[in-house]
């Protein structure tokens, strides 16, 4: 017996091949996108953990640089002839 061409039968089955496909694309983009959101995580941590190396070694530069001028500031108190007692004869 001779098979007739059922219509509805294969717009059926293009429907769930097209729902399995889409599904399909759907489970790949979102698998790609949890990837670029890890590296993206590990780049930013990677960034600010430079960023606090960086604040720290600023800031060492600029607490070396104050003690020195704080050192030059009180040498030039001790030696500044309007600051020291007058001299007596």
């Amino acid at each position: 017996m001779a098979r007739t061409f059922n219509r509805a039968q294969l717009e059926r089955e293009l429907r769930a091949a097209q729902r399995r496909a889409q599904e399909e694309a759907r489970r790949r983009v979102n698998a790609y996108n949890r990837e670029v959101d890890r590296v993206n995580r590990e780049n930013q941590r990677r960034v600010d953990e430079h960023n606090r190396k960086v604040a720290r070694h600023n800031n060492k530069v600029i607490d070396d640089y104050n003690r020195d001028v704080a050192r030059v500031n009180q040498h030039n108190r001790r030696v500044d002839p309007r600051t020291l007692p007058p001299l007596r004869n």
